[in-house]
């Protein structure tokens, strides 16, 4: 059978498990399966962009966000926001108090963009993100994995189904299954982000460092 929808899945996870008792459990062993994947896969078909107005120095990330890529805004200077680790945003601030003006630097804690300077009005932005699997559900019946991937889902919910009912080596073989998918989808459609970066060491004088943060060698 074509599986297509949220309820095409429902169907066929007991049908492979060969256990029409399960049907009841079926949207667990989804949902499993659905949190190792978003937990596991960084792909280009999750990239996004969504405006956001940073008027504090504290903004609430977008919904749905698994990492935010880049910040800029899209007024006042109209300028890329340097990402930096909480640690440096700390020291950095630290070394400032006080400061206001339009942001330059930006990092992420939790559900939050923290930004530096103290922003001194409301300015618009630009972030591109990462954004989260949009789950399966009656009401939300497919998604970009559903429709591009439906092995993924299906191994996976077999892969919860047979540990589920103590199936070991029907659990094991599932898996081994289910994680070569993930493997096969994040290599077909990576990201450039998931490239590995290469120094040229023509760029810098010889012996010394690029730091990634201040731009400098």
């Amino acid at each position: 059978m074509t599986i297509a929808t949220y309820g095409d899945l429902k169907t066929a996870v007991p049908n492979w498990l060969r256990r029409a008792d399960l049907a009841g459990m079926v949207p667990d062993f989804i949902m499993i399966a659905e949190r190792e994947m978003d937990r596991v896969l960084r792909t280009a078909l999750q990239l996004g962009r969504q405006a956001i107005t940073i008027d504090g120095e504290f903004v609430a990330a977008p919904a749905s966000f698994r990492m935010v890529r880049s910040l800029r805004l899209t007024s006042g200077p109209g300028r890329a926001l340097r990402e930096v680790t909480p640690e440096q945003m700390a020291r950095q601030k630290a070394g400032t108090p006080g400061l206001a003006g339009a942001p330059q630097w930006f990092t992420v804690i939790g559900p939050q963009i923290e930004v530096w300077p103290v922003p001194d009005a409301a300015y618009e932005a630009t972030a591109e993100l990462q954004a989260g699997i949009a789950p399966l559900s009656d009401d939300n019946p497919t998604n970009w994995i559903l429709a591009g991937h439906p092995d993924a889902y299906l191994f996976g919910a077999l892969a919860a189904g047979a540990a589920y009912t103590k199936s070991d080596d029907r659990a094991s073989a599932w898996q081994a299954q289910f994680e070569r998918v993930l493997g096969d989808i994040q290599e077909a459609v990576r990201t450039s982000y998931d490239r590995t970066l290469r120094a040229d060491p023509g760029l810098g004088p010889a012996g010394r460092a690029f730091n990634a943060i201040t731009g400098d060698f």
